[in-house]
């Protein structure tokens, strides 16, 4: 459903049904992974995550809508774009896979071996070495977090080839972020009580690259109890000088937002109320 941003009023409503790639079975309402918006074109990139093809609706017209499908065989789990904004990165689900679809030709450009696999969260781009572009995403190559380069003028070797990944402790990444104004980026654990925060990952501070995370002990910061508490969902602020973490516990536990200084890295302030849940 495309509806009017203003009064959430429907201008236009479509069918997404279709048949998987393998069985051939007839979906009439697959679950919907992932909406993103593009930023220069009134596009929007829709996943699925029971079929295979990556709708691009095209919106420019209202009277008019214009699909795009771009399909594979392969079902989809969530994706990114690049840092042009040129290529969407899609997971594929238990293929070993990551494909990226070029907006502007509307098509399938290149796919990536990832190794082994598990889908993840929504990757970052961000800038290392010699101004080199990659894009850093959870659970690839059976690396806690992995990279891809997405640059290709610098270098070309590693244009839109699986890198190594980053040393982390613990497992099962799911969320990361960063900033373009903060040189940190925040990996969130399911099952884990801290945050892991990476070490600078701008062009100065790509030395830094290689070294293991940074544990934050946000749980015990907050005196979150007992209970077993997730921290979910990192998020910086426009300014890239603060940092929020979602804590969530069980039904009849504590949850919290933390609030945290990106320089240097300490708790700022920590919301919680009877009311409140979280993420």
């Amino acid at each position: 459903v495309i509806t009017d941003g203003y009064t959430l009023i429907p201008l236009k409503i479509f069918c997404i049904c279709h048949i998987t790639p393998n069985t051939q079975d007839l979906i009439p309402e697959p679950r919907v992974r992932a909406t993103r918006a593009h930023h220069q074109l009134l596009v929007f990139i829709v996943n699925n995550k029971e079929e295979s093809p990556l709708l691009m609706l095209d919106i420019s017209q209202s009277d008019a809508l214009c699909i795009t499908r771009i399909d594979d065989g392969c079902q989809m789990h969530d994706g990114g774009w690049d840092f042009l904004i040129r290529g969407f990165m899609s997971i594929y689900i238990k293929s070993n896979r990551l494909g990226v679809c070029d907006d502007k030709q509307g098509k399938l450009a290149v796919t990536v071996d990832v190794g082994k696999h598990l889908p993840g969260g929504i990757g970052v781009n961000v800038r290392v070495r010699n101004y080199e572009r990659i894009w850093v995403i959870s659970q690839m190559g059976g690396c806690p977090v992995g990279t891809i380069g997405t640059d290709p003028n610098k270098p070309t070797k590693s244009a839109w080839k699986r890198r190594s990944g980053l040393k982390q402790s613990g497992k099962l990444s799911l969320f990361i972020k960063t900033n373009p104004k903060s040189t940190h980026a925040y990996a969130a654990t399911r099952k884990y009580r801290p945050v892991k925060l990476k070490p600078p990952s701008s062009g100065k501070d790509a030395k830094n690259m290689d070294k293991p995370f940074k544990v934050l002990q946000v749980g015990k910061s907050t005196k979150m109890g007992k209970g077993v508490s997730r921290a979910v969902q990192p998020k910086s602020n426009k300014a890239g000088e603060a940092a929020r973490v979602s804590m969530r516990s069980a039904t009849k536990e504590k949850s919290a937002i933390v609030v945290m200084e990106d320089k240097p890295t300490m708790l700022r302030r920590a919301s919680k109320a009877p009311s409140l849940m979280t993420p």
